[in-house]
């Protein structure tokens, strides 16, 4: 019931509200002692994350262009939200005041009403819970680094893509230029061919052999063009304030390409899998102790009621314990225990794919070094042929057919040197993106790492 609202009432209101508060916060302060409960290894073992937990500020740069993307921020920002949730996990262990209050009226049924009021103030402390509480502070922080893992997969996608970009812009531009020259021949001869055709020395069918070729040769430079233009917009978009600075750092960096790591035992697909193992096992452990009960220290202070002039104050400890749950946690388990054994699978699954990627990466890589020799040698011999014959045609020894078919041969195998080229940065990106290593190719990893560890939160 409450107290009347006299002064006397308010004066004692007074002191109970603030005898509860030192109670209370006395039992803040207090903590449980002895060995507790026994914890299972991986709750005690909480992992360490680091990373961006605020907006990241870097210089300029691909590796700025990088972390200024959409795909990456995001993933940068759920990583901020699931480290928060460590702490949301960790408050279960600190104490809580809470504090109620009435007024009102209140009175016997042969009495009149009165002005009353009532305040109580209770606090508690989690005492033991069989590691619960410090299993569920570890899956949070597993699954912060999760994110943060995730995260780092969505930078080395997104450097991926912006390599491939570059390599399809680079390809095109060196195509374009290489065309463009042996056009220039092309047409310096003009002049010759229309002499043969009108004095008759070339033939309307090798005219139109002549002509083949080079549309041919256009046909390659319009889809060149194309290329380049498509990916040089997609460069400007991905890169955006970022675009020379970055171009800069990319040309430098894929021309000295490094070759693709393959080393998968500390790569983030690898990474990711023990930790959502990790994560079933812990989720198992936290659904095997669910029906374990949980004891907190609590204490409260009322303040004197109607009937009874007395402050009430309780200091014990309290517990809950569930019995049957109709067989929800032994569901989970089993769930949780084929979560596993898929997790497994996945790893073997992995590892294979490491190694074809390793076996393709090394078979194209000695093809690489066989075609790069045959075309060298092949550029070699068309350039002499090239310069034999106009040495002959000059004397009167051989046609301008033949000059200006060895003049667009020579275009093609330039050509074909650049798309080797392109080839090996593409079998590269191709063979990192398995351990998810792309930045190993251009040296990159390193400013990558820093930045994203290297934030302050």
């Amino acid at each position: 019931m409450l107290h009347r609202l006299d002064r006397w009432t308010v004066r004692h209101l007074a002191q109970a509200v603030f005898l509860s508060l030192l109670i209370c916060s006395l039992l803040a302060g207090c903590r449980t002692t002895g060995p507790g409960p026994p914890v299972t290894e991986a709750a005690q073992t909480v992992p360490q994350v680091s990373g961006p937990v605020g907006e990241v500020f870097i210089g300029g740069g691909l590796t700025a262009a990088l972390f200024a993307m959409p795909q990456v921020r995001a993933a940068i920002s759920s990583t901020r939200a699931a480290r928060l949730q460590v702490a949301v996990a960790a408050s279960a262990q600190n104490s809580k005041v809470h504090v109620e209050g009435s007024a009102g009226f209140a009175g016997d049924s042969g009495q009149g009403m009165e002005r009353a009021a009532r305040v109580s103030v209770t606090g508690e402390r989690p005492l033991a819970d069989f590691g619960q509480t410090d299993r569920r502070v570890a899956l949070a922080a597993l699954r912060a680094e999760i994110a943060q893992q995730q995260a780092r997969g969505a930078i080395d996608a997104a450097l991926a893509n912006v390599l491939r970009q570059f390599g399809k812009h680079r390809s095109a531009a060196r195509t374009l230029t290489i065309i463009d020259h042996y056009l220039t021949l092309y047409h310096a001869r003009a002049a010759l061919i229309e002499a043969a055709v009108a004095s008759g020395v070339m033939s309307t069918s090798d005219v139109l052999e002549v002509k083949a070729l080079k549309n041919q040769i256009l046909s390659q430079r319009a889809k060149a063009d194309l290329a380049r233009q498509v990916s040089s917009t997609a460069l400007k978009l991905a890169l955006d304030q970022q675009y020379d600075a970055a171009l800069s750092e990319l040309r430098s960096g894929v021309d000295a390409l490094a070759p693709p790591s393959f080393e998968i035992a500390n790569s983030v697909a690898a990474r990711l899998l023990q930790l959502r193992q990790g994560d079933a096992r812990l989720q198992i452990e936290l659904e095997a102790n669910a029906g374990k009960p949980v004891g907190h220290f609590r204490t409260s202070v009322t303040s004197p009621t109607f009937d009874d002039p007395d402050t009430s104050l309780f200091a014990g400890v309290t517990f809950a314990m569930p019995v049957k749950d109709g067989g929800v946690a032994k569901a989970k388990i089993a769930g949780l225990e084929q979560a596993l054994a898929t997790l497994g699978h996945e790893q073997v699954m992995l590892e294979q794919t490491s190694k074809l990627a390793q076996s393709e990466w090394q078979s194209f890589f000695m093809f690489y070094k066989v075609e790069t020799t045959l075309l060298e040698q092949r550029l070699s011999i068309s350039r002499a042929r090239v310069e034999a014959l106009e040495l002959r045609l000059r004397a009167g020894r051989t046609d301008v057919k033949t000059l200006v078919k060895e003049i667009l041969s020579s275009a093609q195998s330039q050509v074909a040197q650049v798309e080797l080229q392109g080839d090996l940065l593409s079998q590269s990106i191709k063979a990192a993106i398995s351990a998810q290593s792309t930045c190993a190719l251009i040296r990159l990893c390193g400013d990558i790492a820093t930045t994203f560890v290297g934030v302050s939160p």
